[in-house]
């Protein structure tokens, strides 16, 4: 009896026969390519053959991406004039790039031309580093993507796999900020998926795809060093397998030859780094990603998701940048320093909240809403595990595969920003994603497609309760070294005015009214300012009238020689209603400066709710002051400068 798949299948078949008779098409007994079909044609297979080779899917395919280019450049466009992205491109590349058409080659023999991968300077200076062209180049760039995902898709397993490859990158709100900056997000991208294009270009029988493919390579590991580890794993591993595996030979050669083509064009660079500078990387920077990485203050996580300013500044002497030689070399050891410090539980705590961020955002993301950025990852991720159906047929998956989890192994130890995740997982998921899902469709049995919607929703359960349980809602304020500067008990808060609220002999505050503000004097604040403040509170709210109102307080911060609050110095953060007293931290260092004597106003929503506030207090962290004094006792020093003659490190300011 047949199933209801074969009864959809046989229908389609038939209708594309008739389709395909009135066009003069090849017909479904057309010989597919050798790598997908063997022995006797099933009716996904005839429908396959005749999708690969039919003109008017031919058309409509290219219909479709044309459509997909125009909605994402679109995006691109509304992204362009207010993305937040351009900081790094305004402050470091462009001048850089500026300083190389200025100084010609010799500006790589110099300090500054060390801090950054030189593509990544190299590039913008070919279109006279301005930010405006620089901005146009890369959205371009980024259409051009979705073109090289259509023939990839296309050489990998269909005309299918193509539309679903591009439309998986090109309708992701995960890119659009990125690739629309004047930064290096849209050149690196592209040569990566410009490299998986010139695989499989080598996997159909072109030999030049190797070759291609291995200079791209090269240039995405000079514009972003983070490919550089995963050169050498690729080139050890498919000479083994080339060892063992009788029908892909050609290709686990030609990528072997591939990735040493790329290391080859990088090695001369990093042995100038080493001569000159006694650097063996690509660039400077890695250890500043690793002592961030690892700041038990935000579980490695960036500053700003806890509006605190970061204090990594500490492990390097005065005047330098987190770039400079000898600071990259203070950094990486003041990381191994912490690294040995840390308690197990805290590392496995710390890589558990990051593994959980990457594969499926964090709740503190603030660009767009979270379930829009979880969804489509989510999707991508539940859709790619199909493609691990067909690693035996298409070696090449296996390889993207090997990328992705490479690249979330390695952003692991180093500083979780969202924007370092979209290149690492989302693109190589919508590589997988868009051959799994077509490969699903027209080699798999009928049950394979529900069980995949199945596994998706599972998926996005499994993530949406790993953020919310396990993912961190506050700093590690109080597991790291720290100072009260001030605290108050329940019958002792500070408050100097407040409106909408009934404040009870036990201390506790009913709000009265629909909107209310509670004012807290902080004028015994140390003046002129203490750096690394944060707001702490043991309180909770109970009985809302509408607890669907209490999802967001506001803070609003007066200096003592301001005459008003004002938007400048404003903050909104969660801070959900229930019975548990909670302990609530909010950063003071972005918006609202909570640094020195003032004022500060809290915006409440929640008519009908009683306000529990059990402590109050203001606590400056002490993390990196404290670990720079141990690191110091640890190796006999009493300054940065002083460590560096004794290890070594004359070498840069």
């Amino acid at each position: 009896m047949r199933n209801p798949m074969q009864w959809a299948t046989s229908i389609a078949i038939a209708g594309f026969d008739r389709l395909g008779h009135r066009f003069n098409l090849p017909p479904f007994d057309s010989p597919p390519p050798s790598w997908r079909l063997s022995g006797a044609l099933t009716s996904r297979e005839r429908l396959l053959a005749w999708e690969s080779t039919a003109a008017v899917w031919r058309v409509v395919g290219t219909l479709l991406v044309m459509v997909v280019g125009i909605i994402h450049y679109r995006m691109l466009f509304d992204w362009s004039g207010r993305t937040p992205y351009d900081f790094d491109a305004i402050h470091t590349y462009l001048p850089m790039a500026k300083q190389l058409l200025a100084d010609g080659p010799k500006f790589f023999l110099t300090e500054r031309g060390i801090s950054v991968p030189p593509f990544s300077v190299v590039f913008p200076a070919l279109f006279g580093a301005e930010i405006g062209i620089q901005r146009q180049v890369n959205m371009g760039l980024s259409v051009l993507i979705i073109g090289l995902m259509f023939r990839t898709g296309y050489l990998l397993h269909s005309i299918t796999a193509g539309v679903l490859m591009a439309a998986a990158y090109g309708l992701s709100p995960h890119f659009w900020p990125y690739m629309s900056t004047a930064s290096v997000e849209a050149i690196y991208m592209f040569l990566l998926v410009a490299t998986f294009w010139s695989f499989a270009e080598g996997w159909r029988g072109a030999r030049w795809g190797y070759v291609v493919g291995g200079v791209l390579l090269g240039l995405a590991t000079l514009t972003r060093a983070t490919v550089l580890y995963f050169l050498p794993l690729v080139i050890v591993g498919a000479w083994w397998r080339s060892r063992r595996s009788e029908q892909q030979q050609s290709f686990w050669r030609g990528l072997r030859n591939a990735h040493a083509i790329a290391l080859a064009i990088v090695a001369p660079l990093i042995a100038k780094n080493m001569l000159l500078w006694g650097v063996s990387a690509v660039s400077t920077g890695a250890g500043i990603a690793l002592l961030s990485g690892h700041h038990p203050l935000t579980y490695g996580f960036e500053s700003n998701y806890f509006n605190l300013n970061s204090d990594h500044g500490l492990a390097a002497s005065e005047g330098m940048t987190h770039l400079d030689v000898r600071a990259n070399a203070s950094f990486a050891a003041m990381a191994n320093f912490i690294i040995a410090d840390l308690p197990a539980k805290v590392l496995l705590k710390m890589y558990a909240l990051k593994t959980s961020a990457i594969l499926f955002a964090t709740n503190r993301e603030w660009l767009m809403p979270v379930t829009e950025l979880r969804g489509w990852r989510v999707a991508l991720l539940g859709a790619a595990t199909l493609s691990l159906f067909a690693v035996r047929r298409v070696p090449l998956l296996g390889y993207v595969w090997l990328f992705f989890a490479f690249q979330v192994a390695l952003h692991l130890p180093v500083l979780y920003a969202h924007r370092y995740s979209v290149s690492a997982v989302d693109l190589p998921l919508a590589v997988l994603a868009g051959t799994g899902v077509a490969f699903a469709l027209f080699n798999m049995r009928w049950w394979v497609t529900p069980l995949a919607a199945a596994s998706v929703c599972v998926a996005w359960w499994v993530g949406t309760q790993t953020t919310f349980n396990l993912h961190f809602h506050a700093p590690n304020l109080y597991g790291v070294s720290h100072r009260v500067v001030l605290g108050y008990d329940r019958n002792k808060l500070p408050i100097s005015n407040m409106q909408g609220f009934v404040l009870h002999a036990d201390g506790k505050l009913t709000q009265t009214e629909e909107t209310g503000t509670i004012e807290f004097d902080f004028s015994a604040l140390p003046a002129p300012r203490v750096p690394q403040l944060a707001l702490s509170m043991l309180a909770r709210i109970v009985d809302p009238a509408n607890p669907g109102q209490c999802i967001r307080v506001r803070l609003d911060y007066r200096a003592a020689g301001e005459e008003s609050f004002t938007r400048e110095r404003t903050w909104s953060q969660p801070w959900t209603s229930g019975p548990e007293t909670k302990k609530i931290i909010y950063g003071g260092a972005a918006h609202i400066r909570l640094n020195e004597p003032g004022r500060l106003r809290m915006h409440f929503t929640c008519r009908g709710a009683t306000l529990d506030i059990e402590r109050l207090e203001l606590v400056q962290t002490r993390t990196m002051v404290e670990y720079r004094k141990q690191f110091f006792e640890k190796h006999g020093v009493g300054s940065w400068e002083e460590w560096y003659r004794k290890y070594g490190y004359t070498r840069g300011r």
